[in-house]
This record gives structure tokens, sequence and C-alpha cells, in this order.
């Protein structure tokens, strides 16, 4: 990961000129060529009011400003005269991706000297993924800067959620089904499986998927970014809505999916989907969970700003999410019918589930009824008695 240098203006993408003679930024890289590491940080403080990107100093004093210049001038596919700008969110995600590194007391990675949701334009970057970004050779830079390490995420825990991952309000009986109902009168009610797994809470930020969060104890969880983005199907990598999008929902190994995976590893068997599904995301080595497969169903939606359709069901299917499956009833007798068939058919499913979930399914209203010290109030868990799971 190698960063020399940032332009100020608008994202999310720009190709800018390297600097001429007359340029302002010109004597903050003189300042990074001899060395001066704070006196470069701070012009380009100065410069750009705001710190996109952390400047290092050239580690091989053969890397002379000819040699410097001439790199500036041409992108790794050869155009005179222009450097690479990256975008924010592939900024973002590839620092995001690390523990990061320090030097000079100034930290560049996991706990940032600056904030990454306040990128816009960082421009002459080099990091990540060099095959792509830019020559094979440069990527030892990184490697020669010294008393820097590198080391992949495999989790940054614990992360504080933004809003508390409350516990549901429990139901056993049709008449509790029937009082949940009075409560909102005229109000449609999504009714949907209560899926057994993992419960994450999904960050987009400006478009991007910024962090996974368990749902640990509902205030903090762990960060398993890195192991959804590997490992998870059902969400997307990108939204197309502004600002932030958190979207909660389970993560579960699929039936299938554990069952084929213990036909292949006969010696060291899974014992449940549900265990798999939360030992996956606790793997502390990414590597000896890369054959197993976890899917994403997502059950809530909060955007900020909120753009987004006020129906639940639609608006997670539009940002393209695999929803749990939803119905929509409009009374206590038509949930309780829809309760009744999740649970005769709970055993043919490809997950495993342990009751029904009643959730008001317009999203402004489910966050106008608010919250209880411990639960919402426009969301009901109906448990099922019993658990029963196929041969």
């Amino acid at each position: 990961m190698r960063a020399v240098g940032l332009s100020g203006g608008v994202g999310p993408w720009r190709l800018v000129e390297p600097p001429g003679p007359t340029d302002p930024d010109l004597p903050i890289l003189e300042l990074a060529e001899a060395g001066d590491i704070k006196g470069a940080l701070k012009g380009f403080r100065a410069d750009a009011g705001v710190t996109y990107v952390k400047l290092l100093a050239l580690p091989d004093p053969a890397m002379t400003e000819e040699f410097f210049d001439g790199i500036l001038r041409k992108t790794p596919a050869g155009s005179p005269r222009r450097t690479s700008g990256s975008s924010a969110w592939t900024l973002r995600d590839t620092l995001r991706s690390y523990d990061g590194y320090a030097r000079d007391n100034v930290a560049w990675g996991g706990d940032w000297d600056i904030d990454p949701d306040h990128l816009e334009v960082p421009t002459w970057l080099w990091f990540g993924d060099l095959d792509r970004m830019v020559p094979p050779s440069h990527g030892r830079w990184f490697a020669d800067i010294p008393n820097s390490t590198l080391v992949p995420r495999t989790g940054k825990g614990p992360r504080k959620h933004s809003r508390p991952m409350l516990s549901l309000e429990k139901a056993t009986r049709p008449e509790q089904v029937e009082a949940f109902f009075q409560r909102f009168p005229g109000r449609s009610v999504v009714v949907m499986p209560k899926l057994d797994g993992l419960s994450l809470a999904l960050v987009y930020e400006n478009g991007q998927l910024a962090r996974a969060i368990t749902r640990g104890d509902g205030t903090t969880g762990d960060d398993v970014t890195p192991l959804v983005r590997a490992l998870a199907d059902g969400l997307p990598t990108r939204v197309d809505a502004p600002g932030r999008v958190e979207v909660r929902g389970e993560a579960v190994m699929l039936r299938s999916t554990f069952v084929a995976y213990n036909a292949n590893h006969p010696d060291k068997p899974l014992i449940n989907p549900r265990n798999a599904a939360a030992g996956t995301l606790r793997a502390k080595d990414p590597a000896s969970v890369a054959e197993r497969r976890l899917q994403f169903l997502a059950f809530d939606l909060h955007t900020d700003p909120d753009g987004t359709d006020s129906d639940l069901d639609r608006a997670l299917q539009a940002l393209g999410f695999t929803a749990a499956e939803m119905q929509h009833c409009d009374d206590a007798t038509a949930a309780q019918a829809v309760i009744t068939t999740i649970e005769q058919q709970r055993n043919d499913l490809d997950y495993d589930l342990d009751g029904a979930v009643l959730r008001l399914a317009d999203r402004g209203a489910f966050a106008a009824a608010g919250t209880r010290s411990n639960s919402p109030r426009g969301a009901l868990a109906y448990k099922f008695a019993g658990r029963r799971r196929p041969p």
C-alpha cells in the first residue's frame, strides 16, 4: 500500500494532470521528496483543508525527482501526462481491508489518522491491488518502508452499532398476534421466517460496503467485513443509494451447503448449520473456511438520507438484497395462517428457523412505533413449540 499525494475536488473519479512548474502542490511534493513527512503532511492539510491521504517519503534514495516525475506523468497503461486518481469508494474499500501501518507516529489503516468517510478524490496513489493499479514492481515500495507492516484484516472488533440490535418481543399464542394487530390498526404487517443463524449489520457508505458487524451483545459486535465479502451470498458489494445505508439480516448456512460440505469433509464434519455459520464468521484464518458459503437474508433497512421505497420488502429487493421471504397480511387471521404454513414447511426449507417474525411493512411506521428498553414496538417474534430438524 503506498500513498504519495492527494488532490481536492469532487468525486467519485477523475484523472488529474501531474504538477506543473507553478502547481501549488509542487512545494509539498518537494518536501516529501526531501523526506520531510511532517512538513509535507502539514502542507497537504493546509492546501486541501481536509487530510485525504497520508504522505510518506520515498524509501529509496535512487528514486530521484526525475524518477518520481516520470511516474506521475504515466499511468500503468502509459498514457502521458496524467496520473490515475482512485475513486473514493475504492480507496475506502481497500484500506478497510487492512490493519494498516504506522510511520512517524501517524497511523494509516485500521485506526485512522484521517477519516476515510470524508475522502473525495485521492490521487497519485499506489496501494492494494497492485497488479491492477500499477506495475507490480511498485509493490516493493511498501516492503522497503522501515518499521511498517501490512496485515490483512480478519476482524477489527468490537465495533459499536449505530443503533442497538434489539431482541424481539416473544409470542406463542394466536391471541398475542391479535393484540399486535390491534396496536397498529389499519397497518399492513409482513410475516417472515425467524431465521436461525448469525445476525449481522451491513453498513454501506456512499454506495460501497464499508463494514459488516455481528450482533454481539446488541450494542457492540465483531467486525467480520472481510469474511462476509469473501463468503456470503445475497448481498451486493455496492448499492445505488447515497449517504449511509444499513441493512440488517441473518447469515445462515443453507442445509444443502451444510450437507455438501460434510460429504466432502467426512474427517471434520460440521455439527449443524447454525454453529457452522457462526464459526465461519469468527474464523481467525480465512483460508480455513474458504470452502464454506453462507447466505445473507435481509430483514431490516435504514437509510440516511431516505430515498428508498417505504415498503421494506420492495426496498430491500430494489437495492439488490436477498430478503427473508415476506408475506403481507392485513389482519391477524391472515398472519396466523402464514405462521402455520411456515411451521408446517419448516423441515422442507433450505434453512433452519425457529419461529416467525411479524413486523410493520411500512418502514416509516416501524420507526415511528419506537422501542421499549430491549425490543422494537413494531415487531413480534412468534416462537414455535419444540424444534425438529430434518433427518
